[in-house]
């Protein structure tokens, strides 16, 4: 009979684990939707003995810079306390990167990246989405095997230092037109500087491409 009652200990000790175990990954997954993989251990508290305790799902799972902070609720005499479990996180997802050297100001294009699964727990910025690389160049140089972030990267203004471009002046019935070169580079609607043909420097905003419309 001490037997029997040992093995029925055990196998509801195991069965509580896993159970435990399960719902720790269920509840990792539904916080980390945009992850592929997750890998994980509790490193708080120490040597604790997770069939013992209860998920807490009254409370929200915090995560953040590679943790992830469980509410739960462990025996305390004969009721239960409130307590929190934390884990050390390690993400995987897939990700964009360079397949050389890059260079910056270059226009970022298909071939100067492969998707592979990497860890990016520790990353210091977002991954970029590869759906959203049109139009875009490069802040600074990369080096090869980099993971591409979107804080390494840059629309390409519509205007840049050096541009030729028509600068139209209107006050009242006023209205002027005189060719001008771009001295700074922006998209459309910002304001950058022009200098006309006899060295003048006015301020302007970008209309298109091709055009600036005089403010100063």
């Amino acid at each position: 009979m001490k037997i029997l009652i040992n093995i029925l200990l055990s196998v509801t000790i195991i069965f509580g684990a896993n159970r435990n175990t399960n719902n720790i990954n269920l509840i990792l997954k539904n916080n980390l939707n945009n992850i592929k993989h997750f890998e994980y251990k509790i490193v708080s508290p120490k040597n604790i003995d997770i069939s013992k305790i209860t998920i807490d799902n009254t409370r929200n799972v915090k995560i953040e810079k590679g943790y992830a902070y469980l509410p739960v609720l462990f025996p305390y005499k004969r009721s239960t306390k409130n307590g929190i479990i934390t884990l050390k996180l390690k993400l995987y997802k897939d990700v964009a990167v360079a397949i050389d050297n890059l260079r910056r100001g270059e226009k970022l294009s298909n071939s100067d990246f492969k998707i592979e699964e990497k860890e990016i727990t520790s990353l210091r910025g977002i991954p970029v989405n590869i759906n959203k690389i049109a139009q875009v160049r490069l802040k600074r140089n990369i080096k090869q095997g980099t993971i591409l972030l979107e804080n390494m990267l840059e629309t390409i203004p519509d205007v840049k230092r050096g541009y030729r471009v028509n600068a139209i002046f209107q006050k009242g019935i006023v209205n002027v037109s005189f060719n001008a070169t771009a001295r700074t580079e922006g998209k459309i609607g910002d304001i950058i500087k022009v200098k006309r043909d006899d060295n003048k420097i006015f301020k302007a905003q970008i209309i298109s491409p091709k055009q600036v419309r005089i403010i100063e």
